[in-house]
């Protein structure tokens, strides 16, 4: 009973700030990192690197003519895995020369964040929390036998939505902490972000939170249900097949739709 009423209390919670981001003009994307390479010796799945070809690209989504600079608004704040390709994914994303200069100084006007509860951890990495540790176990069972699918198939296979609500929720409401500690109590941010856009299409800002494969997905289906965006919209995102260094974002405000997805075109 007490389980079910903080699990309640959560769901509420992230709906209400999710509204709340949208409502003050802060739109969330989520990325998946990039290609790696297989774990070294000793290492396991926390520890693997970006390969070469996930280096690059996440280097094209950054470039003058990637999804970054070309379909996402000015980006003060960015949230990422504690896994370290997911950093160096995000990192390399917003380096680019093309990107630093729609930014300015990296260090200065976009700030990274780790959140702990974005890397689905299992075994020794497993979260303190038992509900967010089952919740992941549960999706990666699922995920030892289908591998890299749309989140409808996993729904399909019987990993419930569920489940994977429990994981976004759990990432979500870290998410919301950290917006809040790194712009909404920092108005000036958020000004210069905002400042970057007038003139142009957007009228927003974008917070972009770096993770793994069906797991940003998850993030930005229930993103989308406190948002109340249709059945239409949310089956689009279930049915995403999420490839590496992409990502999707949420804008409905747009013109162009609810739901983009971030890709090389």
């Amino acid at each position: 009973m007490v389980n079910d009423t903080l699990a309640s209390s959560r769901s509420q919670a992230v709906e209400e700030g999710i509204r709340q981001l949208y409502e003050n003009g802060i739109h969330l994307a989520f990325v998946r990192h990039g290609n790696t390479s297989p774990a070294a010796v000793g290492d396991d799945d926390f520890d693997r690197v970006l390969s070469p070809k996930g280096k690059e690209q996440a280097r094209e989504a950054g470039a003058k003519e990637g999804f970054l600079l070309t379909r996402v608004p000015s980006v003060p704040l960015v949230i990422h895995s504690a896994a370290g390709r997911a950093r160096e994914t995000a990192e390399l994303m917003f380096g680019t020369p093309a990107c630093e200069a729609r930014n300015g100084t990296l260090g200065k006007e976009v700030r990274f964040r780790a959140a702990e509860t974005v890397y689905p951890g299992v075994g020794a990495r497993a979260s303190p929390d038992a509900e967010l540790a089952a919740a992941v176990g549960e999706c990666e069972r699922f995920f030892s036998r289908i591998k890299y699918a749309p989140l409808a198939r996993f729904f399909a296979e019987g990993c419930t939505e569920d489940v994977w609500r429990e994981y976004a929720e759990h990432v979500l409401e870290e998410v919301l902490v950290i917006v809040d500690q790194e712009l909404i109590q920092r108005p000036e941010v958020l000004a210069r972000a905002a400042a970057k856009e007038r003139g142009g299409r957007h009228t927003h800002t974008c917070v972009c939170v770096f993770g793994h494969a069906e797991y940003s997905q998850a993030l930005a289906l229930r993103t989308a249900l406190a948002l109340g965006l249709g059945m239409e919209q949310v089956r689009r995102i279930a049915d995403i097949t999420l490839g590496e260094a992409e990502g999707i974002l949420l804008t409905p405000d747009l013109d162009t739709g609810v739901v983009e997805l971030l890709r090389k075109q």
